[in-house]
């Protein structure tokens, strides 16, 4: 009875349709995260020539990937990533250019004195878990190049992807509130009102001195991360789960600058 519901709760085949939708919109993050890394240069710049370090004792850091061993050029970096990117869009042998990316996405460390935020995090959920959703199924350049594609999609990809975001929502709680500004309500006050750290100005301006809504926003944020486990597993609550994670998430939009992180989560 244990391995039947195992079997078809992980591996009962589905439609192929929302795994591409998602492979196109994570292919067209990977593109305007391209541009950014080619623009973005204050940010993400040249080691040793301005860049923000980010915990650049962690471990990880000291693990030299290909480009850093073999000398590579930033600029054939950001060829990769562009090709890379648009294969994915287009489906041409996605799954190829989708571990291709895990891998320069990871190496970001070779060049970059490293901003690392919550937009990193979820393209490389997005690019592990696709990888096993059978992305060229249909709707691709590989499905029209191989016709008699005999695979089948199945619901294990989509399951790992929503757990892992679960997961990375409910983690960041505990660690947030390892800060006094989240303990204390005032966290996204705080964010907020960072110089240039917002596109839309009216929304900041009018919050600035609505301690109570400020408050209830930066609980809010907390107590629908910490139950993101339970509203997607628990089916009834997913549409109520979904809309309350939409509302933060424009509400981050419209009061502070995050990059690409509120594109990300909305294509999630």
């Amino acid at each position: 009875m244990f391995l039947e519901f195992i079997d078809s709760y992980f591996f009962s085949e589905v439609s192929p349709i929302p795994y591409v939708v998602m492979r196109i919109f994570v292919g067209l993050l990977f593109l305007f995260m391209f541009f950014e890394l080619v623009v973005s240069y204050e940010l993400i710049a040249p080691i040793d020539e301005g860049g923000l370090l980010y915990k650049s004792q962690h471990s990880l850091w000291n693990v030299p990937t290909i480009f850093k061993r073999f000398g590579c050029s930033y600029s054939l970096f950001l060829w990769m990533y562009l090709i890379c990117s648009v294969c994915i869009i287009i489906g041409f042998f996605s799954v190829l250019f989708l571990i291709l990316m895990f891998y320069l996405h990871l190496s970001f460390r070779s060049y970059a004195s490293g901003i690392i935020g919550g937009s990193d995090q979820i393209l490389h959920i997005f690019c592990f878990w696709l990888i096993f959703a059978n992305v060229d199924q249909t709707f691709s350049i590989t499905s029209m190049i191989i016709p008699e594609n005999y695979t089948t999609t199945t619901r294990y990809a989509g399951v790992g992807l929503i757990a892992n975001i679960s997961l990375f929502y409910c983690i960041s709680v505990p660690l947030k509130l390892k800060g006094y500004s989240w303990r204390s309500g005032f966290a996204v006050w705080n964010v907020m009102n960072f110089p240039d750290r917002h596109k839309w100005k009216g929304l900041p301006k009018f919050l600035v001195n609505k301690k109570i809504i400020i408050q209830f926003m930066t609980y809010y944020v907390m107590i629908v991360e910490v139950l993101t486990p339970i509203g997607f597993f628990v089916k009834p609550l997913i549409p109520v789960w979904v809309f309350l994670l939409t509302c933060m998430h424009i509400g981050i939009e419209l009061t502070m600058f995050v990059g690409l992180f509120g594109y990300c989560m909305f294509a999630f």
